[in-house]
Order: structure tokens, then sequence, then C-alpha cells
């Protein structure tokens, strides 16, 4: 009976499900999780959610690959949608954007340019120092510049309390 209640109160800890964050978005994220890990299915394990910002541990077969967040950033006129994939160390391995609505400043979604993020541990970064400049994505690419360490900032913070 004891090893029951055990089992029960640990469950919610326990579980990995599908994350809620439509199912397009998941597709996107998945073809660049498979991509980055060559694995065919992944778990999330849910840690924290804000109003626009979602951690999760990643895991495939029984392996822990890291975490990831879903959220998303402001450009010009509207929101983007991204992940960000931290390693074991929580330093950012691989970021995605994976929904852009604007028809100005798409170049942020380039693969090349946000290869400049990678390996970012939560040290500001400055939009035409650190991170080039992109010509007509100016909003886009100095909004996420800035999101990036402050998002890491906070999976650091939330996994230290938890």
């Amino acid at each position: 009976m004891f090893r029951i209640v055990i089992v029960l109160l640990l469950f919610p800890f326990l579980t990995y499900s599908q994350p809620d964050i439509g199912s397009r978005l998941l597709k996107r994220a998945e073809k660049a999780l498979r991509k980055e890990f060559n694995q065919k299915s992944f778990g999330y394990h849910l840690i924290d959610t804000t109003s626009d910002r979602r951690l999760y541990k990643l895991q495939s077969h029984q392996k822990e690959l890291g975490y990831i967040v879903f959220t998303r950033s402001k450009g010009r006129t509207e929101y983007f949608d991204y992940m960000l994939l931290y390693n074991e160390k929580l330093y950012v391995q691989k970021i995605k954007i994976l929904q852009y609505n604007s028809s100005y400043g798409t170049a942020v979604a380039s693969k090349r340019w946000l290869k400049q993020f990678e390996g970012n541990n939560g040290e500001s970064l400055l939009y035409g120092t650190d991170i080039n400049a992109i010509s007509g994505a100016t909003y886009s690419a100095t909004s996420i510049t800035n999101d990036v360490p402050l998002v890491t900032l906070w999976v650091q913070k939330t996994l230290q309390q938890k």
C-alpha cells in the first residue's frame, strides 16, 4: 500500500507528454530535433511555464538530451515563435524560428544567422556588435538578441529552484 502511494505521488513528475504549443509548431520543432539528435521520437516533461515561455526537459529512449524552451518575441508588428534548445550545462545548443508571421524581417530565421546564439549561457548580447546586424530585420533581430540571454537566465534560475 505504501509503495502505491509513493508511486501515485511521484507520477506527475515522471510523466512525459507533448508540449502544448500547437501541432504545426511541434512538427517544426521535432523536425529540427530529429536532425540535431538523430532520434525519431522525444519525450517532454514540463518544468515551468509563464505567459509566453514553456520550459521542458527533453528525453529520447530514456536518455536525457537537455532542455527546450518554446517562447516568442516581437518583430516590428507581430510576434514570432521560436525554440531554444539547451545542453546539460545550460548553454544554447540550437535555436530555431518555428513561425514567423510578418512579411518583413524573415532573415532572422536564417540558420546561419541564428548560429551566432549557440553557446550563449546568459551573457548579454549587443545587436550589431556581438550579433551581426541584418538589413530589413532590425526589430526582430534586436528583439531576439535581447531575448535569448533573458530566457537563458530564466531557465538557469528556474532549474536552480527546482
